[in-house]
């Protein structure tokens, strides 16, 4: 029922693991590769080769959704708050208030190198 989160590494830890699900070959694959310590979209980058792989900290890589949802031919996401207070007994606040993100170009899984067209931050 929950099994709706991309396939995940995080490099270097778990190179080999994604080597050996790389090199099954699926048709098209595409990954999205985020450094753990940047922001504001900073050293993201797509690939869909190994020879495209680059990191120089450690960064999650996960399978990029290449048919994503997409309003008017952009990307979003939202953006909620929530605050966890207490574990036992479990308490959960989702704030009221949101935000929803869009790209400022339209999607384009041919052009990867486009940031603008795949990332949804506000920062870029």
């Amino acid at each position: 029922m929950y099994n709706f989160t991309p396939t995940t590494y995080i490099m270097p830890n778990e190179y080999r693991q994604f080597i050996n699900h790389f090199g099954r070959g699926e048709e098209k694959q595409m990954w999205i590769c985020k450094p753990t310590n940047m922001c504001r979209g900073m050293g993201i980058t797509i690939i869909n080769s190994m020879e495209d792989l680059k990191y120089e900290q450690q960064s999650v890589l996960q399978q990029y959704i290449d048919r994503p949802l997409l309003i008017r031919g952009l990307k979003w996401d939202m953006r909620l708050y929530v605050a966890i207070p207490s574990l036992r007994p479990f308490k959960l606040y989702l704030y009221q208030e949101g935000l929803v993100r869009f790209s400022t170009a339209r999607y384009d899984n041919s052009k990867l190198n486009d940031q603008f067209s795949h990332l949804t931050n506000s920062s870029i």
